[in-house]
């Protein structure tokens, strides 16, 4: 599915395979999670916002893109998985890899205790262009209570 930023921005974001991005999709021990994103002017902020019990229990709530001094050092540590080599400084279009990072919600989670059954680990992407457009869309993953694979 294709969604653009409303207001006439020309950020669009697609994730293969899933038609509805407000649809709650379900956390899974393997997924497919590749997000692309375009952006012709560039992007001047990129920040996703995170509401997950089991990240903010390591005190994970954000993930700031382009000023990454701000990220918790755990963040740091998986921004190469996500980015691979694109230069987001450059970069008019991204594709970030979720497929390992999600998935390990149920993993981490597992292990301290802080996954629930029936619980909603939400990552919003707000962005904005060089040009001062902004695009702002959740993704929402639930968890069942089930380790399943998608």
């Amino acid at each position: 599915m294709e969604t653009g930023g409303g207001n006439g921005s020309p950020i669009v974001m697609t994730w293969e395979g899933h038609d509805d991005l407000d649809a709650p999709v379900e956390l899974a021990s393997e997924m497919d999670v590749v997000i692309n994103i375009s952006s012709p002017a560039g992007f001047s902020s990129f920040v996703v916002d995170i509401k997950s019990p089991v990240l903010e229990a390591l005190n994970v709530t954000s993930i700031d893109f382009i000023d990454t001094s701000s990220n918790n050092p755990m963040v740091g540590m998986v921004l190469p998985e996500i980015l691979g080599d694109q230069d987001i400084a450059t970069a008019t279009e991204l594709s970030l890899d979720l497929s390992k990072l999600v998935p390990l919600i149920i993993t981490v989670g597992g292990l301290n205790g802080t996954l629930t059954p029936d619980s909603n680990h939400i990552f919003t992407l707000n962005i904005a262009d060089k040009e001062g457009n902004d695009f702002s869309q959740a993704l929402t993953f639930h968890y069942t209570g089930e380790n399943t694979a998608e």
